[in-house]
C-alpha cells in the first residue's frame, strides 16, 4: 500500500484532485456547485446547514447522480452528462466515513477491517495484506481494540476503526461526512492527530465535510466554501481565509500560517515562517515537538499590534518585520492592514487612528508584535 500511495502522490502532482461542475436537483431546489482543487491533502468543504456539503461529496462518490455536468477525481471523469458517463460507486475506488462510523455491530474491529481489505477489486496475498492491517492498525491505535465489537468502544475508537476499514480499501480518495460532529470536545481532540497522521504518513488525499470553523482552521490544507448550493471560494485555505467570501461564512478576520519548528532559544521557540523568524514563549504544545515538525497558527487580526519599535511586548514574541501591502477601511473606524513576513500574511485590525500615528502605507515596512494560537 505504501508503494501504491507513493506512486499516487507523483501523479497527484500531474493531475487535479477533483474537477466538479454539476448541476444538481433535490426536489425543486437546484444546487450548481463548480470547484476544481489542484493540491493534495485535506481539503475541506465548508458552509451552513443546506448549503448543499453533503450533495456534492455524494455526487462525488456516486450516491447522487447529477441532471447535467461532469465529476472528474484524479484524471478519471466518473461522470459526464454528455457523454453518457456514470461509473458504477464500487468502480470509484472511494473510502466514505459517515458521521457515525456504520460499522459492522456483529463483527469484532478486527473483523470489521478485514471487511474493507476484501472490498478491493484485486485479488491481494495474505502476508501483504496483514503488514498493511499492521501498519493501520498501529497508525490509528487499534491494537488493543481488534477484539471488541463497537458496542464496546466510545465514539473516538468507532470512528478510528471507520477510518481504518476505509483506508484498508485502497482507497483513491477518503470522503469523510462531518465524522466529527457526534464527538464531544474530549474525542474530537482524540481524533485530529490521527487524521493529520493519515495525511501525512500515507499522504492520502481527503476529502472532509464540516460546518465547524475550529476544524477547518485544524485540518484544512485546501478549503471549498458553500453558500446555497454554489462555491463562493476555493483554494489554499490560507488563501480563502483572506477573503470576503470567508467573513461572510463566519470566519474571523486572521492569518493561518504552517510554520516550521526550528528549536527552543532562553525559554523561546524559533519558528520559520518562510523567510522570516518568529520567536515566542515555549508553550506545552511544544515542549516535546522535534526539529523540522510543521506547527499550525492561528493569529487572530485584533491580536497584532503594529509599531515601529523591536521592543518585545507582554507576551515576550519578537516583533516580526513586516512590509505592508494594503490598506483597507473598515466599519466603526478600523482599519485592515496586510502585511508580508517572508512567506507569511499578516492581517492586523486597527483603528484608524493608529495608522494615521504610525504613517504606514502600502509599501512602508514596521513590526507586528503578535500573539498567536497554536493549533497544532
Amino acid at each position: 500500500m505504501l508503494l501504491i500511495v507513493a506512486v499516487g502522490l507523483i501523479f497527484l502532482q500531474l493531475v487535479a484532485l477533483l474537477d466538479v461542475d454539476v448541476s444538481l436537483r433535490l426536489g425543486t431546489t437546484v444546487l450548481e456547485p463548480r470547484l476544481r482543487v489542484d493540491a493534495p491533502g485535506i481539503t475541506v468543504l465548508f458552509g451552513p446547514s443546506g448549503s448543499g456539503k453533503t450533495s456534492l461529496i455524494n455526487a462525488i462518490a456516486g450516491l447522487l447522480t447529477p441532471a447535467a455536468g461532469h465529476v472528474e477525481v484524479l484524471g478519471e471523469r466518473f461522470f459526464d452528462h454528455t457523454r453518457n458517463i456514470n461509473v458504477p460507486v464500487e468502480h470509484r475506488h472511494l473510502g466514505y466515513v459517515f458521521q457515525d462510523g456504520r460499522l459492522f455491530p456483529h463483527l469484532n474491529v478486527a473483523a470489521n477491517l478485514a471487511y474493507g481489505q476484501r472490498r478491493r477489486n484485486r485479488p491481494q496475498d495474505k502476508a501483504l495484506a496483514l503488514r498493511e492491517r499492521d501498519i493501520v492498525v498501529a497508525l490509528l491505535g487499534l491494537g488493543d481494540l481488534l477484539e471488541r465489537r463497537p458496542i464496546h468502544l466510545s465514539g473516538g475508537e468507532r470512528q478510528r476503526v471507520a477510518f481504518g476499514r476505509a483506508i484498508l480499501s485502497s482507497p483513491r480518495l477518503l470522503l469523510l461526512d462531518e465524522p466529527l460532529s457526534s464527538l464531544d470536545a474530549a474525542r474530537k481532540a482524540e481524533i485530529v492527530p490521527y487524521l493529520l497522521a493519515l495525511r501525512d504518513r500515507l499522504q492520502l488525499p481527503m476529502l472532509l465535510v464540516t460546518h465547524n470553523v475550529d476544524e477547518v482552521l485544524r485540518l484544512a490544507d485546501n478549503l471549498v466554501l458553500l453558500r446555497s448550493g454554489s462555491v463562493v471560494g476555493c483554494g489554499a485555505v490560507a488563501d480563502v481565509l483572506l477573503q470576503p467570501a470567508a467573513l461572510a461564512n463566519g470566519f474571523a478576520q486572521g492569518t493561518l500560517i504552517d510554520a516550521l519548528y526550528v528549536a527552543c532559544r532562553n525559554d523561546l521557540a524559533e519558528l520559520d515562517l518562510g523567510g522570516a523568524t518568529l520567536l515566542m514563549p515555549l508553550l506545552s504544545r511544544t515542549n516535546n515537538i522535534r526539529a523540522g515538525s510543521r506547527l499550525r497558527l492561528w493569529i487572530p487580526a485584533d491580536s497584532v499590534m503594529l509599531s515601529a519599535s523591536t521592543e518585545f511586548t507582554a507576551t515576550r514574541a519578537a516583533p516580526l518585520h513586516i512590509i505592508v501591502e494594503t490598506i483597507m477601511r473598515q466599519p466603526n473606524d478600523l482599519v485592515l492592514v496586510r502585511g508580508r513576513a517572508g512567506n507569511a500574511i499578516i492581517v492586523a485590525e486597527l483603528p484608524g487612528t493608529a495608522i494615521a500615528k504610525l504613517g504606514i502605507t502600502p509599501g512602508s515596512t514596521c513590526f507586528a508584535h503578535v500573539h498567536p494560537v497554536v493549533l497544532g
